[in-house]
């Protein structure tokens, strides 16, 4: 298994980590860590080359208290689009991923100097009667922390 180990938040320098239309399958949470499990792997950067990985994690050294989390369902109607959220700590987020075998793809990932912030759809979203409907999850950190990437060897692209 690889690793690529930051001390703060991920730079973008000569390799890079790419999480767009990657999945999160399942969050484990210690006493100081949070760890995201990507099944399907993850883009890393190097040399501008992508290479596309096997299994992999990303480790956070910081609590779960660290991250804040919003849950929101949108739904077309004939106004316009309709939100609903609420806000859900990152242990609830664990918890329903685990009960239902559901997944969240990032769709836009952003850092600054002390942020990191995922926007992420759930999936499958099913709802009934056949009625459009998404289910989206934004996982917000703020903080400056250890951050480390393992992975399994996968194929460059």
């Amino acid at each position: 298994m690889r690793e690529l180990r930051f001390e703060s938040l991920p730079p973008r320098g000569e390799e890079w980590v790419s999480l767009h239309d990657m999945r999160i399958r399942s969050i484990h949470i210690g006493e100081n860590e949070v760890t995201f499990e990507f099944p399907g792997g993850f883009d890393i950067v190097c040399d501008d080359r992508l290479t596309h990985t096997g299994p992999a994690e990303i480790t956070m050294c910081c609590g779960a208290d660290d991250f804040s989390c919003e849950f929101r369902k949108e739904r077309p109607s004939r106004r316009g689009l309709k939100f609903r959220g609420r806000g859900i700590d990152l242990e609830e987020l664990a918890s329903l991923l685990k009960k239902t075998g559901k997944e969240l793809e990032i769709y836009i990932e952003y850092y600054e100097s002390n942020r990191i912030c995922w926007r992420c759809d759930v999936n499958p979203c099913r709802s009934p009667l056949r009625m459009r409907r998404w289910e989206r999850v934004e996982i917000e950190a703020c903080g400056t922390f250890p951050v480390t990437y393992r992975w399994q060897e996968g194929k460059n692209i």
